[in-house]
């Protein structure tokens, strides 16, 4: 996985390939920490619906980072399913 992130920040701009590569590990051991977390029911869904809202959803960060600090689980499921994941 880590090589897939390498090979696709490799293809933006010099100035911002690195950045992009340790934007995108950052993001990937957060969803790897959020998926060994015990007792979840989620998995990486939860950081997913995050980043999708921010990407193809236009949130804004802080919007897409909390908009959902006061729901359930099965609401945040029904979310993700509407999604596609």
């Amino acid at each position: 996985m880590l090589q897939m992130i390498a090979r696709i920040a490799s293809r933006y701009d010099a100035g911002d390939a690195l950045l992009v590569d340790k934007l995108f590990t950052i993001l990937y051991m957060a969803m790897i920490a959020e998926e060994r977390k015990e007792n979840t029911r989620l998995g990486r869904r939860i950081k997913r619906l995050g980043i999708h809202c921010l990407l193809f959803e236009d949130k804004e960060a802080d919007d897409a980072a909390n908009f959902m600090r006061q729901m359930n689980w099965r609401e945040i499921d029904t979310l993700c399913k509407a999604r596609g994941f």
